[in-house]
């Protein structure tokens, strides 16, 4: 197959907008949005742990008109109590608790990239990886915070459900997360990890790490898809999953909801030989069982 440059592809992508045949924008858009859809089902982590199926439609049964904008409702267990997060001026955890619980939906929009023409065709990296760092990685990025503030603000009001140890995460440390879960009647379906926290697990020797491949380990890398028997999303984004924190979560059935209002949009404009690109969601967020998250935070031991 023959490889394309960048440049070229941003050549191709510059010629049929300047073109502006009948539809060109629609068009454009239409590409544009199935690309930002992929690449955020591929890279965030809060569509790892709350899939979020296909977009729905503000017609949908669950999706409730209110004042101050459009809801998802669900049911809730008696027994349980769910964190969302409401949209005011600044995002803020609140707790629901009764029959039902209403999650809003929020805008996240990227910052407007601005190329001209020429700087566009200089460019290093063709348009889909423009769309990809600078718009996906955006989008995700404020998805990624808004699932991490919910889970912190569960802990704040339930520190039992954290799980506090020395040294290095290990398999009796992630035991003792599952552990702290189970104590709740829900059942460890995955952990949320940085990558700078999983090697340190696979640098473990074998009494440590739970196995008895170390040696196949230290040939041939860590090529499990679980942790002790654990699914794992791992993530570099150290700011919200930072080294010795690992999140235990509830399958997404006794944990939460994420749900997409439509796709994502992209939006294209050529302005006096400007291009102008911006992407768009819809969102809502919620933890609809508070129960269902065990934060396990080891801190290095003292020398």
């Amino acid at each position: 197959m023959e490889k394309i440059s960048a440049a070229e592809v941003n050549r191709r992508f510059i010629s049929y907008i300047n073109q502006k045949e009948e539809g060109w924008r629609e068009k454009t858009a239409e590409a544009g949005e199935t690309y930002l859809e992929r690449t955020l089902l591929e890279r965030g982590f809060t569509r790892k742990c709350l899939p979020p199926g296909e977009p729905i439609g503000p017609e949908h049964n669950q999706v409730i008109r209110r004042n101050n904008g459009l809801v998802f409702q669900i049911d809730l267990d008696s027994k349980h109590e769910a964190m969302v997060v409401a949209f005011g001026s600044m995002p803020e955890a609140k707790w629901i608790s009764g029959e039902y619980a209403e999650i809003p939906f929020f805008v996240i929009s990227s910052p407007l990239i601005e190329y001209h023409e020429e700087e566009l065709l200089a460019q290093y990296k063709p348009v889909g990886r423009i769309i990809e760092d600078d718009m996906a990685a955006y989008l995700e990025t404020v998805e990624d915070e808004v699932f991490i503030s919910l889970l912190e603000a569960i802990i704040t009001a339930n520190p039992a459900q954290q799980v506090l140890a020395t040294g290095i995460v290990n398999k009796t440390h992630l035991a003792a997360a599952c552990a702290n879960l189970v104590q709740r009647n829900l059942k460890p379906a995955k952990f949320l990890l940085s990558l700078a926290t999983y090697w340190d697990i696979v640098g473990l020797d074998q009494t440590q790490l739970g196995s008895d491949g170390t040696w196949e380990t230290f040939r041939d890398g860590y090529k499990h898809d679980k942790l002790i028997g654990i699914d794992y999303i791992l993530t570099l984004k150290h700011d919200l999953v930072p080294k010795g924190v690992v999140w235990c979560l509830a399958d997404q059935a006794h944990l939460g909801v994420m749900k997409i209002m439509r796709t994502p949009r992209f939006f294209v404009n050529e302005m006096l030989g400007t291009i102008q690109m911006m992407a768009r969601e819809m969102v809502c967020i919620g933890v609809e069982i508070t129960n269902g998250v065990t934060k396990l935070v080891v801190t290095p031991e003292e020398a």
